[in-house]
């Protein structure tokens, strides 16, 4: 059985899979200055909640992630149209 880098656990594949998705969703968008730092409680439970992760559709978000989303981009003063791609968004964050 393969050990997790992150965790130091011995593990199977999948968790080995779903620790690279969620290094990837971290560093995609990640600036090359950081000026804000927003700290979250603890990571969703499903990978699709991920708020980096952009959605194609935002009803694969759960209810919970899909607010957040909303609310981040408000308080960042970006524009939510309802022909806005999460990508887009995501991007101007």
């Amino acid at each position: 059985m393969p050990v997790c880098e992150g965790c130091g656990t011995r593990t199977d594949d999948a968790h080995l899979a779903l620790r690279a998705n969620r290094l990837e969703l971290a560093s995609r968008l990640r600036p090359a200055r950081i000026r804000v730092l927003f700290l979250d409680g603890a990571p969703p439970v499903r990978i699709e909640d991920y708020f980096y992760r952009a959605a194609v559709n935002p009803a694969d978000r759960s209810l919970g992630a899909r607010r957040f989303f909303e609310e981040l981009m408000k308080a960042a003063g970006i524009p939510l149209a309802p022909e806005s791609r999460e990508s887009t968004l995501l991007s101007e964050f």
